[in-house]
């Protein structure tokens, strides 16, 4: 196999991975009282695990940007990884922006459609 469906094949197992482990953190939040935790928690766990960061300028491989964070923290010091955090913060302030909307216009549009008289 060459380098590049290995590449795609890692991909494919990380984002399987991924979803399990949200999967996971979902039935472990089944009892979870606030909606609004259970959605804030799965979300930065997509925003971390998700967000991608490329891995040299001119190569077109890209890698999830916490694995990238780790290891230019470890090798280069926190200066170095810091540039990765602001990524993951906007991507995890989009979701939240796209799910809250999302459940509004769900609500705004079919409230009171489905409840029973």
């Amino acid at each position: 196999m060459d380098t590049g469906s290995d590449y795609y094949i890692s991909w494919l197992i990380y984002c399987l991975a991924v979803f399990s482990s949200n999967a996971l953190l979902w039935r472990l939040l089944v009892r979870a009282s606030s909606v609004h935790l259970k959605i804030l928690l799965q979300l930065t766990l997509l925003a971390v695990l998700m967000t991608p960061a490329s891995l040299e300028l001119g190569t077109g491989y890209w890698v999830p940007a916490f694995m990238m964070m780790i290891m230019e923290g470890l090798n280069e010091g926190f200066a170095a990884a810091a540039p990765r955090l602001l990524p993951m913060l906007l991507v995890l302030i989009l979701l939240i922006f796209s799910t809250y909307l999302s459940r509004w216009t769900w609500r705004r549009l079919f409230s009171g459609k489905f409840s029973s008289r």
